[in-house]
């Protein structure tokens, strides 16, 4: 670690313990923008966000220690410089209630209906264990208790030493398993009574395929008044009213999808590979997602006529067929593919019809352009399907 060589000095001269450093930490009102970053050897370019981290204090609350809100941003990604509708997201806590925005799907879970989610893997659930949550100061402090406690991990306080020229505090951690070091972190904080997160670098999995370097910079706290964080539902929804009447998985539906990405796709293929997309990725041509259920009665004349449509575009047309089935067998019985051009047979994509909001629409047909937004859709049967099919490809661009 780059503050090795300054550890033993500044120990030497005032000597503290971890548990006095940390709880000097920040557990009041906090906001701060964070550059975030992910170094890893098998990718070409670093993963990298932009984060707004805020706490309020909520000293009543018995599952975590404050409200939170964590909005952040891809910035950049392998193969992309520029973000798209889909890279951007927030996660929210307060007083026994969590939303999570990812790849456009605003999904909540509140501890009255779903206690579980709150107690599991440990006390405080996905409140405490949601992405960049380790990164609100009071959870990091929290976190840092938890490794002093844990005999596996070696925690070292600096509580007054200089990087980059100013003043700082640090904790450097090591956790060791088998009698190797497989991690190492190093949390350095502004200087003052209270510790703000200065810089956090975290080396996970030490000399392993899996190596990872996650780099957190902190800009110096906000003064953001007494409540940093929403505390109510009506709060949250007043800094994101798109997200939440777009997005909300509670009340989701296929009409909600049209100017939306593509949800995600991961299913088997019906020839046993795997099909898998983001929702922020773009496609190769205009696709058209048929979500259909093999033993609906009008699954064949659904096949039938997507296809004849295809056959009439004058451009390529990509078709991926996404049946909820999980026998192969059964999907096998309703459509050969041999008979269509630039087609893709999935199976066991219950998951892919629910987050497109169709589970009860089948059979359902969604449109989406080459940039991956949702242009249209169908959803049923009627006789006039083909011609349907064809004037919303046409609409799209080639």
């Amino acid at each position: 670690m780059i503050l090795s060589a300054i550890i033993s000095a500044a120990l030497a001269a005032s000597p503290v313990t971890p548990q006095q450093l940390i709880d000097r930490i920040d557990a009041g009102p906090y906001r701060a923008d964070v550059n975030f970053s992910v170094t890893m050897p098998q990718l070409p370019d670093d993963v990298v966000y932009t984060i707004t981290l805020s706490q309020t204090p909520a000293a009543a609350d018995t599952l975590s220690p404050v409200a939170y809100l964590i909005d952040w941003t891809i910035t950049k990604r392998p193969g992309s410089d520029t973000p798209g509708a889909a890279d951007k997201g927030f996660s929210a806590y307060f007083d026994g209630n969590h939303y999570s925005l990812i790849a456009e799907r605003l999904r909540e879970r509140h501890f009255d209906s779903d206690p579980d989610a709150f107690m599991r893997p440990r006390r405080g659930g996905v409140a405490v264990t949601t992405q960049f949550a380790e990164f609100i100061p009071a959870l990091m402090a929290q976190k840092l208790r938890e490794m002093a406690a844990d005999p596996r991990y070696t925690v070292t306080a600096v509580p007054d030493t200089v990087v980059g020229g100013e003043k700082a505090a640090a904790i450097i951690t090591t956790f060791n398993s088998g009698g190797a070091t497989t991690s190492e972190a190093e949390y350095i904080f502004y200087s003052g009574e209270k510790l703000a997160p200065r810089r956090v670098v975290l080396e996970n999995n030490t000399g392993s395929i899996g190596e990872q370097t996650i780099t957190a910079t902190f800009a110096p706290p906000q003064q953001a008044g007494s409540a940093p964080a929403p505390v109510t539902e009506e709060a949250l929804m007043t800094l994101y009213p798109e997200e939440f009447a777009r997005f909300r998985t509670s009340s989701y539906r296929l009409e909600n999808l049209p100017g939306s990405h593509l949800p995600a796709i991961a299913s088997p293929t019906l020839d046993g590979n795997r099909y898998t997309r983001t929702a922020s990725q773009t496609l190769d041509a205009p696709t058209v997602l048929v979500l259909l259920d093999a033993g609906s009665g009008f699954t064949s004349e659904v096949i039938d006529a997507v296809r004849t449509a295809a056959r009439q575009i004058p451009w390529r047309v990509d078709i991926v067929w996404a049946f909820t089935d999980n026998d192969p067998d059964r999907v096998a019985e309703v459509i050969d593919p041999a008979d269509g051009r630039n087609e893709t047979i999935l199976r066991s994509s219950t998951a892919v019809a629910r987050d497109c909001g169709a589970t009860a629409m089948l059979p359902a047909i969604i449109f989406a352009g080459r940039d991956g937004i949702v242009s249209d859709f169908i959803a049923g049967f009627n006789n006039s399907l083909s011609s349907d099919v064809v004037k919303k490809i046409m609409a799209m661009k080639p």
